[in-house]
């Protein structure tokens, strides 16, 4: 896309502001960069239309901008600026010089409040000249921080994450259960029994907890009791922060249309995605990086979900307009020009709102490993091989949007050759490489991919903690089967520190002898659950 000369004189004033930035700017630029470890990643010097901000969190849309004493003077002008952006979906946080000179860590602290969600833009700069019509004209005027105090100082400390507590779940004519319930405490959960019992089993109707197909994947129909009546249902009290009953399942006449309800109420299924963040790891994972990238992309998505509830939604529409798109090319009538460009806009808008929350996803969890401790679990570089997710790094989320109906545009002829699209996040792979060896992961060994694999899956633990303030919930289906007494122990102790309520199974007991006075064990056999 060529820009204009009014584009290249923006761009380049905003470079020379970079690379001249104020005292105060600095400052604050030293600590909004340490972020990265709550998961938000702020930018200097960013561009929005004509206007430059001074830092900005493009993925919360938070704007933060420096005022010096001079700012009295472009009141209106800061106004009228303020208000544009907020049309365009951005929050602005006005902070002074001053206050980030004097106490850059408590001018910090009231930013990641707002980030958090524990405090709001008003209430952090509610002092802020500003929004103060009588200071308007004080060029000196005070903050907490200069009457003796931070900004932030009424504001409490970040606290630990929440773990989502699955309390109580029961199955009816779900897989091998009939009509089965389970209670247990926070903390750990082992589930034992023989090859065939229903360990995965109880895993997978957890996992239908949260949106999408669940941990193995298939036709809802699939998951009814052989010998039952067709239907199924899962029923769950979950705490996380906060009590919930959540409910998922099929009725007899739609056994392939799935059915949520939360506190009793009828629920769409993307809603889930606000209660309970899933995560899982299957032996038949263990080939996630030397298989197709149908796969990794699978996960890469329920990673995204975690963070981005809505994203399973834009998934869905993405999906339906590709369709849509597939069939009108397919037809031997000559297609609507019209129709197939309104689909090329909805898988657009929706294509780019999966690149923009899966480039979010792993560029934070990216830096959240680049701080995980060497050990037996191999550390991970992670990376997206897609062309939205590279023009996102280039381009703003409206160019790209734009750029990418206009790519589908140009396609139609290959497209329709092909019987398919052939661009689009539909074809995204995440690439992983082993960090210590600087070796792709489908060339390392077996037991280096699952290495990967766990590491990857704690690190997420660990963002989505941090990000969420919630902890999720996760699945690890015979985990400890091949790793070795050292590995075990290195891996129990991970998953303790990450406060997730974390479900493992197995087929021997004593493989999770580490875990003894940690964790609830459960066994089951013949479709029933015992517990010890």
């Amino acid at each position: 896309m060529t820009k204009t000369s009014r584009d290249q004189i923006i761009d380049a004033r905003a470079l020379q502001l970079r690379r001249e930035a104020t005292p105060a700017e600095r400052a604050l630029w030293a600590q909004l960069r340490e972020f990265k470890h709550h998961g938000f990643h702020f930018t200097r010097q960013h561009r929005v239309g004509s206007y430059i901000l001074d830092l900005a969190c493009r993925t919360e849309r938070l704007a933060v901008e420096l005022d010096g004493e001079g700012h009295a003077e472009t009141v209106a002008y800061d106004r009228a600026r303020t208000a544009w952006l907020e049309g365009q979906g951005w929050r602005v946080l006005r902070v002074w010089n001053g206050d980030v000179l004097a106490d850059p860590d408590g001018v910090a602290g009231s930013i990641l409040a707002v980030l958090t969600g524990q405090a709001r833009v008003e209430e952090v700069q509610s002092h802020h000249p500003a929004t103060v019509e009588s200071n308007l004209g004080n060029p000196t005027p005070t903050l907490p921080s200069q009457r003796g105090g931070s900004i932030s100082a009424a504001l409490p400390p970040l606290p630990p994450p929440v773990a989502a507590h699955i309390a109580r779940i029961a199955l009816t004519d779900f897989r091998s259960y009939r009509d089965a319930a389970l209670e247990v405490p926070a903390g750990p959960v082992v589930v034992t029994g023989e090859n065939g019992a229903g360990k995965t089993n109880l895993l997978e109707a957890i996992s239908m907890l949260s949106p999408g197909r669940g941990l193995r994947g298939v036709a809802l129909s699939e998951l009814a009791r052989g010998d039952g009546p067709g239907h199924w249902a899962v029923a769950a009290n979950v705490d996380s922060g906060g009590a919930v009953g959540i409910g998922t399942g099929t009725s007899p006449a739609a056994p392939e249309r799935r059915q949520v309800r939360v506190n009793g109420a009828a629920a769409p299924v993307a809603r889930l995605g606000e209660w309970l963040a899933v995560l899982w790891l299957t032996p038949a994972m263990d080939r996630l990086f030397s298989e197709a990238a149908s796969g990794r992309r699978r996960f890469l998505d329920r990673l995204v979900l975690a963070l981005h509830p809505e994203h399973a939604g834009q998934a869905n529409r993405y999906d339906a307009a590709m369709r849509a798109r597939n069939r009108l090319l397919a037809d031997e009538r000559s297609p609507d020009p019209a129709w197939l460009s309104a689909l090329e806009r909805q898988m657009a808008e929706h294509g780019t709102a999966l690149a923009a929350a899966r480039r979010d996803t792993v560029t934070a969890l990216a830096d959240m490993l680049a701080l995980a401790p060497t050990g037996p679990f191999a550390r991970a570089r992670v990376r997206l091989d897609g062309w939205a997710e590279d023009a996102l790094e280039r381009s703003e989320r409206g160019n790209v949007e734009a750029m990418l109906a206009v790519e589908l545009r140009q396609r139609r002829g290959a497209d329709s050759a092909a019987g398919r699209a052939t661009l689009g996040p539909h074809r995204t792979d995440l690439a992983v490489v082993h960090a210590d060896k600087d070796m792709p992961a489908e060339r390392c060994s077996t037991g280096e991919q699952k290495a990967l694999l766990l590491g990857l899956v704690l690190g997420h633990a660990a963002l989505v903690g941090a990000r969420r303030g919630k902890a999720p919930v996760l699945l690890l289906d015979e985990v400890a089967a091949h790793l070795d007494a050292a590995r075990r122990e290195a891996l129990f102790g991970r998953l303790v520190d990450t406060g997730a309520q974390v479900w493992m199974t197995g087929t021997d007991r004593s493989l999770f002898a580490g875990l003894e006075g940690l964790a609830t064990f459960v066994a089951v056999r013949d479709g029933r659950f015992g517990m010890g």
